[in-house]
């Protein structure tokens, strides 16, 4: 299926320079069929890709390079602050 092809060229697919990511989804061309989808960065140089790997159709997605959420922005850790016990006892409620 698409998805142990997927997992079968991954490696080979992200060792390719202006390749950015690999997954599954849905062909554009025959929808009822599966599509590796291949994430590349736009204006970079990058290999040709074939319009099938191994039967399943490829589906190219040009974009900016990825980046991490608040990417080049420091993160700090928030306190969490632990619930204050008021002293008073619970009831129990009685049903």
């Amino acid at each position: 299926n698409a998805i142990s092809i997927k997992d079968a060229r991954v490696r080979d697919l992200m060792g390719q320079e202006g390749i950015m990511g690999v997954g599954v989804g849905r062909s554009e061309d025959a929808p009822g069929e599966p599509a590796m989808v291949i994430y590349v960065e736009q204006g970079r140089f990058r290999s040709s890709i074939p319009a099938e790997i191994d039967g399943i159709r490829t589906k190219i997605v040009e974009g900016d390079r990825f980046r991490a959420f608040d990417w080049g922005h420091e993160t700090k850790p928030v306190a969490c602050a632990k619930p204050q016990n008021s002293g008073r006892k619970q009831e129990k409620s009685s049903r």
